[in-house]
């Protein structure tokens, strides 16, 4: 219920708890966001359903990567991600986040270095302007399947130039 014993780990770069039961875990952004190193971060199937939606100041500038799939927490996507502007690839397969995703620095537009976005089976995406947001990225991994994407809405990756894999 409690992982306040990761914040005395200030020179930790890469964290898996893939698969471990966080479910009662309550401080977990806020002993995360302790980890100024943290390079990697893998949270994926470890039973998560709150998210905290805004964060007032995030500690996070070398995270490249994180893992946040396989977790139910069918709620609006937090804007606090649009903050991670080191994110190299963000898996937020299985989420079930929806709603809108906010606009200006609270978007994908925000995340300049990312390389590989799955998000599959999360309804944020249907939208064009989410899609519209990805055009010029240089994403070259894209999974949107199982997201009721459009295929009117297909016409907005043709400027997703780096793609090397698309999964609709």
């Amino acid at each position: 219920m409690n992982i306040q014993w990761l914040s005395s780990l200030g020179m930790l770069h890469h964290l898996d708890m893939s698969g471990v039961d966080l479910s009662k875990v309550t401080d977990g952004l806020q002993v995360i966001n302790t980890l100024p190193s943290l390079v990697q971060l893998h949270l994926s199937s470890c039973e998560l359903s709150n998210i905290h939606p805004y964060v007032p100041s995030l500690n996070l500038t070398s995270l490249s990567l994180l893992d946040l799939s396989f977790n139910n927490f069918h709620s609006f996507v937090p804007e606090w991600l649009f903050s991670i502007t080191s994110l190299v690839s963000l898996d937020l397969t299985w989420c079930h986040f929806h709603g809108r995703v906010p606009s200006g620095i609270h978007s994908f537009r925000n995340l300049t270095s990312l390389e590989l976005l799955h998000v599959a089976k999360n309804d944020f995406m249907n939208s064009t302007l989410v899609l519209k947001e990805l055009s010029g990225s240089n994403l070259e991994s894209l999974d949107i399947s199982s997201c009721g994407v459009s295929s009117l809405h297909l016409d907005t990756l043709r400027n997703l130039t780096s793609l090397i894999s698309l999964e609709l």
